[in-house]
């Protein structure tokens, strides 16, 4: 998966305001680290489609209703309208990625809003980045040769060459 397909896929998990450098540069890492950013997408949608399934359910039951049960109608179309405002206010709640990046041979999430839970994710997104190769996602370890990047070996030997058995070793 690219980060293109990974905005197309989810696209409430990324910002739309016009100067913000997500929309600017799209996502600055490379290929390695999209599953890491993609976990964290999947659980915000989660949340979002149980509340879709929710409404979808009611709107359901109101189908199957007989037209003279209208107290039972009442109930579930009273149901289907917290569920939608439950959403409504759960997408304007929801933390946006407002640039996504490589620093330091780390991950960098940009947010708005957020709250403990995607704080938590995030955090552990960043720090399993220091881990997990930038370009293939195996495992890797930060490379401080002229540059910060996490690569596996391989990785590290084809950018750096004998640098990087002689940093691995001295490490």
């Amino acid at each position: 998966m690219t980060g293109k397909d990974l905005k197309e896929k989810y696209p409430l998990a990324f910002s739309q305001m016009p100067m913000e450098p997500i929309l600017l540069f799209g996502l600055e890492i490379d290929e390695g680290w999209i599953p890491l950013i993609e976990v964290i997408c999947r659980s915000m949608y989660n949340r979002h489609n149980m509340f879709i399934r929710q409404i979808e359910y009611y709107e359901s039951c109101i189908e199957k209703c007989n037209k003279e049960d209208a107290d039972l109608i009442a109930t579930y179309k009273h149901q289907k309208e917290v569920m939608q405002k439950n959403l409504e206010e759960y997408i304007d709640q929801l933390p946006t990625f407002t640039q996504i990046k490589e620093k330091y041979g780390s991950l960098r999430i940009s947010t708005t809003r957020i709250d403990q839970y995607y704080d938590g994710m995030i955090t552990m997104a960043e720090d399993m980045s220091e881990h997990i190769c930038e370009k293939c996602g195996d495992k890797g370890r930060l490379y401080s040769i002229h540059w910060h990047k996490t690569l596996c070996d391989k990785h590290a030997d084809e950018r750096y060459g004998d640098a990087a058995r002689i940093f691995r070793e001295s490490h």
